[in-house]
């Protein structure tokens, strides 16, 4: 094992998963639609809807379901596909301390094409402390069939999240602070160099605008490539601002205007093993995007 994938397994271990990653109660039922343009060598136009709701609670069990599915059509460059879809589902079951997420997510020019094409994700969990802790502990393990690292490997992980007065933190890396009665900071890292970082403004309940930028990975995996161990990876790095109106108590209207900057694609077995790696230059972004919440 080498040093960055030690580290990556460290980081892993630690981090709660999809279902305890996030701040705050699960949110109700919404619909949301958004397009992204990026200019640039490998241009880029973004269709994505999503939708979440919860399903009631049979025997004590809160179920919720989320869906995502998304279109992404490329400017011709190498052998980067024209067209790639990710569509994502998730159900999960919450009862006291104890939660299961199970994932179904494809990101392909085929989705659900064949288990070659497809994420099979289960995570389970337990919350170690008190109801009502300001310091939670949680406990679980987490299974993926696609990871980027160390695929259809079960890994246990302990993570920890701790939330007071503006301040509000999740270990390995997920940080909040409201550093000012209209001002936030907010941070994450994804093991080994993958982060983002935030600055949320909100002077009033109807105005909000969030300046993001950071490094991400995106995994694809193409339907036709020879070797189904590989998979296709997309680097980017860019900035972006955001702001969002509150049209109404359940709709919300935002745009996006932001820089992608210089990037890379490859193939590989594993996210650090760059096979016929392609760089490309970067451009302007620009999208919008609409959210309708039912109360």
């Amino acid at each position: 094992m080498n040093f960055r994938t030690a580290i990556c397994l460290s980081g892993a271990m630690l981090l709660a998963g999809p279902a305890a990653a996030q701040f705050g109660p699960p949110q109700g039922p919404f619909a949301a639609a958004a397009f992204t343009y990026t200019g640039g060598e490998l241009c880029q136009s973004v269709s994505r809807v999503s939708a979440e709701s919860p399903l009631g609670r049979p025997a004590g069990i809160a179920l919720s379901a989320a869906a995502s599915a998304a279109r992404m059509d490329y400017c011709a460059n190498g052998y980067f596909p024209g067209t790639l879809y990710k569509d994502d589902l998730r159900l999960t079951a919450r009862r006291g301390p104890d939660s299961a997420t199970v994932t179904l997510t494809s990101a392909s020019d085929e989705p659900f094409h064949s288990p070659s094409e497809t994420d099979l994700g289960i995570n389970l969990s337990r919350e170690l402390s008190e109801p009502g802790a300001r310091g939670v502990w949680t406990l679980g393990v987490n299974y993926a069939t696609r990871r980027a690292f160390l695929r259809s490997m079960p890994m246990p992980y302990l993570g920890y999240r701790y939330s007071y007065d503006g301040l509000s933190f999740m270990l390995p890396f997920m940080v909040r602070w409201q550093f000012a009665e209209k001002l936030a900071f907010s941070a994450s890292w994804q093991p080994v160099k993958y982060y983002k970082l935030g600055l949320n403004w909100k002077p009033s309940e109807t105005f909000r605008a969030d300046l993001e930028g950071g490094t991400g990975l995106d995994q694809f995996l193409p339907a036709g490539r020879p070797d189904k161990s590989e998979a296709l990876y997309l680097q980017t790095s860019s900035v972006a601002l955001k702001p969002a109106v509150r049209l109404s108590p359940a709709a919300e209207l935002g745009a996006e205007l932001g820089w992608r900057f210089k990037g890379m694609y490859y193939m590989g077995s594993r996210y650090d093993e760059y096979r016929e790696r392609r760089r490309f230059s970067g451009g302007a972004s620009a999208g919008l995007s609409f959210k309708y919440s039912f109360r």
